[in-house]
């Protein structure tokens, strides 16, 4: 006899402390198998769910993982366009945001090390426009430039010092300040300051000068800095960025292609007394700079939209030698594919390995990979691969990098600092299908590949655990071709057992059912599977092919919404089904197994529209319909009704006004024959019901069933497809649709709740990895099943 904890014989063990049932394989010669998780089959037209927001800011380490205690909340609520870090480790971040996690800062915000907004910088009512750029002095006080005119609440044309608390400095004498905005700004090692303007620029009512100008310390301007008419030509002379090499002298890029009278396209070196550096030849770039880095051993990167540098074909990043020549050892491939971002100075970062740092585009690739505006390269400019900036936390599928644009990189130590407009990171794919288990956790054993296509709008599990799904326009799953139908196995793997022909469905069935048999009923708005006729209504065999003895005349001349099986056998289909095997029928038909009407089912009239999309059964056989109908064979049914098993209305079931209007989307017919409904109704019988009810099996309101707020006003889609509404063992209820709070919890378009309608939080639909904030999938729930096992 085995008896084992673990696989350790008992006979080996002095004592037990402690001890989980899951860690059990046997006892006194009884096997006992540990209890497993409740999953969920959720299918929609999603494609990303539990997708992290980090919003604008992030730090990560130096392999591009989230540093999770850098938690800024909900972060900036605009644009991060630079970023600075103090000797004391501190961030200041420049742009275009009102508030940092919840709290007014306009335009400036310091930081501290773990993310938290730092409270003694006294920044008062901010700047009045846009921050571009900012760098820290030796004695800790800060510049900043860009398009504002007043900083807490003194006048400051597009240049302030800041003093280390925030407040400013009133002994730099900026007089009126520029004239126009100024794009970025870099200080000597004597304390000067070289700033570039965008364009044609006037400081403190100075003599004119075109792009660029220097500082002394006291913020006068540096009149020794002798720019002539400055830069001009192609674009306006415009500078978007500065670096200095360790000779002090400049190197500046933006639009132009002439400096103080000079050819020079774009990027230029610019010696100290502000003459230009002829010794300098970059050849000729075709358009814009918008980033310059100088490095250690002062090679230059340089980002922007050009495609060509120095008549070779180089798209959007180069690196230059001291003298201008382009390092060929540098070797981009094909580079960045989209034209970059305008004004993002300072999106080029180097680590202490030569490693570089690149952000700030639009581009989705570099060399030829999917970098999503952000990438890591070695020293010799190939993609780094340790640098990960996608997700593997769904079956290997990765949606790389950021959803927006990085606009300031920052390397700090082992730290990385990105700010910009984006407001994801990591954001994993999920293509329309996904398991879950009763956490909201993805079960990555559940391996599906890219999963289907498009849209998937039923699913049905089958006895031994296998998965039926049908959609409105998937074509493939995991890349292999399933005609808008497709069995899976246990794994998330393709059945290739189940042979649907080359065809499948021509249209999108709506919804299936599993016979006791084994054989599956599927009704919908096609007209065809696997190139034979067969409108709207079909029986598949086991292994996919057609059942031949399903005799539908036919078929149905309108769509069938949704489908359920009687205990003894027969179907019942609802819908815009006008007729059936050319009988008339308005809404409802019951099928006999051999797939002939059942003449018996009298519905009268039936009901006044073609919208049903809901159908129950009782325990007494009654069915339950939901829709947007308001009568039924010509007596009132606002939305709901229940009907006898002969077809007539019964009269007993008692909702007395029944909805406010807009009906029910979807119901389910609980254990105890109650009823739970959802849709886009707000009352019932004139009691309010925020988009969701249950129901005692009578049709009275169960006042048991309080949902507060329930489902936030966006209506539910009813595409005559939506099953998304599920129970576990528990009966806890799973309702997914394209609601994005209940309760006034973000949900994300799928929610649990308990018997009493109150928001389980245990069911994590977000991500934990950045202050508890998660979003769900991003678009509609279509369909759930619930796995009991």
């Amino acid at each position: 006899m085995v008896t084992s904890i673990g696989g350790v014989p008992f006979g080996s063990i002095l004592y037990i402390a402690d001890v989980s049932i899951n860690d059990i394989v046997s006892y006194m010669g009884t096997t006992i198998t540990p209890p497993q998780p409740d999953y969920l089959y959720v299918g929609g037209n999603f494609t990303t769910y539990r997708q992290p927001i980090y919003n604008r800011i992030i730090r990560t380490d130096l392999s591009g993982s989230i540093d999770t205690t850098f938690n800024v909340g909900v972060g900036p609520s605009g644009n991060v366009n630079c970023m600075v870090t103090q000797s004391d480790g501190k961030l200041l971040l420049g742009g275009n945001f009102t508030t940092y996690s919840g709290s007014t800062v306009n335009n400036i915000v310091r930081v501290n090390t773990n993310g938290t907004r730092d409270t003694t910088f006294v920044s008062g009512v901010g700047f009045t426009g846009t921050v571009n750029d900012m760098r820290v002095q030796s004695d800790g006080k800060i510049i900043a430039v860009g398009a504002f005119t007043a900083y807490s609440g003194s006048t400051r044309n597009r240049i302030v010092r800041l003093n280390t608390d925030g407040t400013y400095d009133t002994t730099f004498n900026i007089g009126v300040g520029s004239t126009i905005q100024l794009n970025c700004v870099t200080i000597q090692s004597d304390g000067k300051i070289l700033v570039g303007a965008n364009g044609l620029v006037t400081y403190s009512g100075s003599v004119a000068t075109t792009g660029s100008f220097r500082l002394n310390t006291n913020g006068t301007r540096d009149t020794t800095f002798n720019t002539g008419v400055g830069f001009g030509g192609t674009g306006g002379g415009v500078i978007q960025t500065i670096d200095i090499q360790n000779d002090g002298k400049y190197i500046m890029g933006g639009q132009f292609t002439t400096y103080s009278g000079s050819s020079i396209n774009r990027v230029a070196r610019i010696n100290t007394d502000g003459t230009l550096d002829t010794t300098f030849n970059p050849g000729n770039l075709n358009a814009v700079v918008y980033s310059v880095k100088v490095q250690p051993d002062q090679k230059i990167i340089i980002n922007g939209d050009f495609g060509t540098y120095s008549g070779s074909v180089i798209t959007r990043i180069v690196r230059a030698f001291p003298d201008g020549n382009r390092d060929t050892s540098f070797n981009v491939g094909n580079g960045f594919q989209t034209t970059a971002v305008a004004n993002t100075p300072g999106a080029i970062a180097l680590d202490t390995s030569g490693n570089v740092y690149l952000g700030g585009t639009q581009s989705t690739t570099y060399s030829g990979s999917t970098v999503n505006r952000f990438v890591k390269t070695t020293p010799s400019g190939a993609i780094d691969s340790t640098f990960f900036t996608g997700s593997i936390a769904f079956n290997g599928q990765s949606s790389v990098g950021f959803n927006g644009n990085v606009r300031a990189v920052l390397v700090s130590g082992s730290n990385i600092y990105m700010g910009g407009d984006y407001t994801t990171y990591q954001a994993p794919p999920i293509n329309y299908l996904v398991k879950l288990d009763n956490t909201g956790a993805v079960d990555t054993t559940f391996n599906m590949g890219a999963g289907t296509n498009s849209t998937v709008t039923s699913m049905v599990t089958q006895s031994d655990g296998k998965v039926l799904i049908a959609g409105s326009g998937f074509t493939t799953y995991s890349g292999s071709s399933s005609p808008r139908i497709v069995r899976i196995n246990t794994n998330g793997t393709k059945d290739t057992t189940f042979n649907v022909g080359t065809a499948g469905f021509n249209n999108v069935a709506y919804d299936m059912k599993v016979q006791s048999d084994g054989k599956i009923i599927a009704a919908g708005i096609f007209t065809t599977y696997s190139g034979s006729t067969n409108n709207r209504i079909i029986r598949i065999n086991t292994d996919g092919t057609k059942d031949t003895t399903f005799n539908v005349g036919v078929g149905s001349t309108g769509g069938i919404n949704q489908l359920a099986l009687q205990s003894d056998g027969k179907i019942i289909a609802i819908g815009a089904t006008i007729s059936y095997s050319g009988s008339s029928n308005a809404g409802i038909v019951r099928i006999n197994t051999d797939g002939t009407k059942d003449t018996t089912f009298n519905i009268g009239t039936g009901f006044n529209t073609t919208t049903i999309y809901a159908i129950g059964i009782q325990s007494t056989g009654k069915i339950i319909v939901g829709g947007q109908f308001t009568t039924y064979s010509g007596s009132a049914s606002p939305y709901i009704v229940r009907i006898n098993t002969d077809g007539t209305k019964d009269t007993t079931f008692n909702v007395g006004t029944g909805f406010g209007a807009n009906g029910v989307v979807a119901l389910k017919v609980l254990a105890d024959d109650s009823i739970i409904a959802y849709g886009s109704f707000t009352t019932y019988s004139g009691s309010a019901s925020p988009r969701i009810i249950k129901l005692t099996p009578n049709g009275t309101k169960d006042t048991t069933f309080a949902p507060t707020t329930g489902f936030s006003a966006q209506n539910p889609a009813a595409p005559g497809y939506v099953q998304a509404l599920s129970t576990d063992k528990n009966n806890n209820i799973y309702i997914g649709n394209q609601f994005l709070l209940y309760n006034n919890n973000i949900i994300g378009n799928i929610v649990k709740m308990n018997q009493l309608a109150a928001y389980d939080s245990t069911f994590n639909q977000g991500s934990n990895t950045f202050n508890g904030t998660g979003t769900g999938f991003n678009l509609a729930v279509a369909s759930i099943i619930n796995l009991i096992t």
